[in-house]
This record gives C-alpha cells, structure tokens and sequence, in this order.
C-alpha cells in the first residue's frame, strides 16, 4: 500500500490558489509500519467539472475487482469474448453514422437546388420589376410634349418630367451597363 501524506493546511490553501507541493510518498512495510519511498511533487488545484474523482480498488465494481483475480490465459479468452461483443455494437454504429452522412449528403445537395432556384426567381423578380417599371413609366411622345407646355405653368412640369425621364433613363444606362 502507497499512501501520500496530504494536511487539512494543504486544502486549505487550495482554496485561494494552485500550489504546489512537494509531498512525501510512503509505503506500508510488512511490519505494518510505514517507510518512505520518495518524494512527489504535485500541483494542486480546486477540483472543477473537469477533473475525476479517483476511485479507491475496493470501490470499483465487482466485474473488475473479479477479472483482476483471473489467470492470464482465463483474462486473455474473457477479453476477445468481450471483442467479439463489441464488434457488433461497433458495425451498428458504423452503419448509423453512414446513413447519418448519407442523409447529410441529401440534404446538402438538396440546399444547394434550393439555392439555385432562388437564385433564379430573384433574377426573374427582377426582371419584372423593370418591365413593371417601363409599363408605368412609359416614354413620351411630342404630342405628349405639345400637350404639356400648352397647360398653365405647362414649361415648369415639362421640364421636371423631361429631368425625371433623363435621370430614369441614366439609371436604366447604369444598370445595364453593370450587368
């Protein structure tokens, strides 16, 4: 039996920080008394969610404890007997995670159709939109023009409607021009 001579100070100091420590390691001599072995250092640290708690022999359960007092040759036939077991829980989940990735396939090329046809209505909205926009904002005609500057205040609304049609048709030019 090994055993580490740890004090209630050390804990303590735990509490505030990481120490260090420099720990005796002892073992028990067949005259029941104990004798040093050497010397550990540790570090030591407040125990979070990410440490294991260590389990003393005589609290590991009873399958292990009974496989420890085995014969190699029983210990050896009891783990290709447990290898022969796993396999198959192995294979199931082989053939579950190919049709997990056989399903991920689908569903990848499936968005990628779902991207293609999007992609292909908004450039169809679009085009809409500017046919819907050249059928309510149609050219005009010198009769049109005619008809304007002959109103009262005629030459003013002209001249806005000519600037609206020049900045429109400026902006039909860019568009195009950036497609």
């Amino acid at each position: 039996m090994v055993g580490l001579h740890i004090t209630e100070k050390d804990f303590e100091h735990l509490l505030s920080d990481a120490q260090m420590r420099t720990l005796p390691l002892t073992s028990k001599t067949p005259d029941s008394e104990w004798s040093q072995l050497g010397i550990v250092t540790l570090t030591m640290v407040r125990a979070s969610s990410h440490h294991i708690a260590l389990i003393p022999l005589y609290k590991l359960p009873t399958a292990l404890a009974d496989h420890l007092q085995l014969s190699p040759r029983e210990l050896q036939s009891h783990l290709r007997r447990m290898n022969k077991s796993k396999t198959s829980v192995i294979h199931t989940l082989v053939q579950s995670l190919d049709r997990d990735l056989t399903a991920l396939g689908f569903a990848e090329l499936s968005q990628n159709e779902l991207e293609e046809q999007r992609s292909a209505l908004l450039q169809e909205n679009a085009g809409l939109d500017r046919e819907l926009k050249d059928l309510t904002e149609p050219g005009l005609t010198d009769l049109d023009l005619d008809l304007m500057m002959s109103l009262r205040g005629g030459l003013e609304r002209t001249s806005q409607v000519l600037n609206g049609a020049e900045v429109r048709w400026f902006n039909m030019r860019e568009r195009v021009i950036g497609q």
